[in-house]
């Protein structure tokens, strides 16, 4: 077994470098359901094909950190409030956090801003919503 050394000793887990966006955003909600969670302790043993979580491996990840999870393909409109916050995969392979609905408009945490929120209207997420 190797390991890639970086400079001054401290090993680097490959997976810290490869954009995981599907890994990202299960690393959001488990931070929204209080659950201690890290890369490496959600995706260790885990066959990931170039380094990414697949949405077929979400629920053995999520399991690792105590969650349930299941891959259902739903409209928006049909996502019960009480399931929030959901993670919804998105047409350009990124993933957000669903946390609210107010009015015609969703609060969002994009994966790819690190728990920053964003509210966002209604038919534009769900033009980007796979």
């Amino acid at each position: 077994m190797t390991s890639m050394a970086q400079p001054g000793g401290m090993d680097r887990d490959p997976r810290q470098s490869h954009d995981d966006p599907l890994l990202d955003g299960l690393l959001i909600l488990c931070q929204q359901h209080n659950r201690s969670a890290s890369r490496a302790s959600l995706t260790a043993g885990l066959p990931l094909p170039n380094q990414r979580l697949t949405p077929d491996l979400l629920a053995r990840s999520a399991a690792r950190a105590g969650l349930q999870a299941r891959l259902l393909r739903r409209e928006l409109k049909n996502i019960s409030t009480l399931n929030l916050p959901v993670l919804l995969l998105l047409n350009d392979g990124t993933s957000a956090v669903l946390k609210r609905w107010k009015d015609d408009q969703a609060l969002i945490l994009p994966c790819e801003a690190e728990g920053g929120e964003q509210w966002v209207e209604r038919g534009a997420l769900a033009e980007a919503y796979s």
